[in-house]
């Protein structure tokens, strides 16, 4: 007589077919995890240069009030769709290798239906978190408003904000960032893809060790964000709210660019390397040492925290 309680004998319910294997071979699915994250760096990577050069007037910063800014700040907006669809091809693609577990959305970290709540409170959160930052430089006499103005470019430098965040999300929490979590683990995930994010802005302007180091700490911040929440909304909208409270609201540089269309044109002293080091210098308010253990008291508080999955985003 035949044991049914045996997991492969006739009575046993049976899996799909996508599903048994993963479960059966989890070696195989890391292999395949790993193939799929070369194919995103050799799509998403290989391709960035060749799409920027296709927009060679793309540009989000310029001077108040000079209508020649526009054309360059809708060029950006229209590069960074382009950038973005770029990155979500290989989430795509990944349904054809594997089946549909996780499936492409949930790769990238948009699995259930949209969180807005979660998204508008990350926003908030990097707002206030930057916003913090700038009455501290403020209050130590570090940074001052030099001119209000407002110019209705800024509408547009907005949804290029938006996009811009969402393509640095997708790239460096994105897929890749599955694809490396599933291979080694979210811890090398996390470490990973801070290193890379920190490395995207090392050319930037005025970029200096301190603003690095601080660029590192904030992608370990999204990073965790994006751990623990296995989704990419909150990290998304905590991206978008730092620079457009940094860059549009409070008028300071943001790794390096001043962005068109900002309310407040502020200045940032920049006279000796002790108030370099303190106010960030050309690299904006985001290579400030007051701005380090901020972040790092942010990335203890995230990490400590219990792990809250939002409906409907688990992969």
């Amino acid at each position: 007589m035949k044991n049914r309680l045996r997991p492969d004998g006739p009575g046993a319910p049976s899996l799909p077919a996508t599903e048994s294997r993963q479960a059966r071979s989890p070696r195989r699915t890391r292999l395949l995890a790993l193939l799929a994250l070369a194919v995103f760096v050799l799509i998403t990577y290989g391709t960035a240069p060749f799409i920027a050069a296709s927009f060679p007037d793309a540009d989000l910063s310029g001077p108040l009030g000079e209508e020649s800014v526009m054309p360059g700040v809708v060029a950006a907006v229209e590069l960074y769709a382009v950038l973005c669809a770029s990155a979500l091809v290989p989430a795509f693609l990944w349904l054809a290798w594997l089946g549909r577990h996780p499936g492409p959305l949930g790769a990238i970290g948009f699995a259930g239906p949209p969180q807005v709540r979660q998204w508008l409170l990350g926003g908030l959160a990097g707002a206030a978190l930057i916003s913090l930052l700038c009455a501290l430089l403020a209050g130590a006499g570090w940074y001052r408003v030099a001119l209000v103005g407002f110019d209705p470019v800024v509408i547009v430098v907005i949804l290029g904000l938006v996009l811009a965040a969402l393509y640095e999300e997708l790239l460096f929490r994105g897929f890749g960032f599955w694809a490396i979590e599933t291979v080694a683990g979210s811890v090398a995930a996390v470490v990973v893809s801070s290193v890379l994010f920190a490395l995207a802005h090392a050319d930037n302007s005025g970029a200096h060790w301190l603003g690095m180091v601080n660029t590192a700490l904030a992608g370990v911040l999204l990073g965790v964000l994006r751990w623990r929440s296995s989704s990419l909304w909150t990290a998304w909208g905590v991206h978008l709210g730092w620079n457009a409270a940094l860059g549009l609201v409070f008028g300071a540089k943001t790794s390096g660019f001043a962005f068109a269309g900002r309310l407040l044109e502020s200045e940032v002293s920049s006279s000796g390397a002790r108030h370099v080091a303190m106010a960030g210098g050309a690299y904006g308010p985001e290579g400030s040492l007051l701005l380090t253990p901020m972040l790092a008291v942010g990335i203890i508080w995230m990490v400590r925290r219990p792990s809250s999955l939002p409906a409907g985003s688990a992969a």
